[in-house]
């Protein structure tokens, strides 16, 4: 079985937290931070596209070193309301469950 890179593995986890975002009746847009074990962070939100489905528009990275994104990489969403929610993603590149903080 093919190992997926840390873009593919990033991209599922986003896609895992959109989901349930959406089904938790968090309100859109959805801004987000994530934040790798070497520094490197990204940040952004996603909101509703003309066309169906959520669109991205990163809004600042910080490039800690050449290497990119490194697992591990936590990330936070929260909606115009104030609602909160996390993922982790682990060095193996499991995800946790999307966890609603508040």
């Amino acid at each position: 079985m093919e190992e997926l890179t840390i873009d593919e593995i990033l991209s599922q986890a986003i896609q895992d937290m959109l989901q349930a975002l959406i089904e938790g009746d968090f309100e859109a847009p959805f801004y987000f931070a994530a934040i790798a074990s070497n520094g490197h962070t990204v940040t952004g939100f996603f909101e509703w596209a003309t066309e169906g489905g959520m669109e991205p528009t990163f809004t600042s990275e910080y490039v800690a070193d050449k290497t990119g994104l490194q697992l591990p990489i936590n990330m936070m969403f929260t909606d115009k309301a104030g609602r909160a929610a996390r993922m982790f993603i682990g060095q193996s590149g499991s995800m946790s469950k999307p966890q609603v903080l508040h």
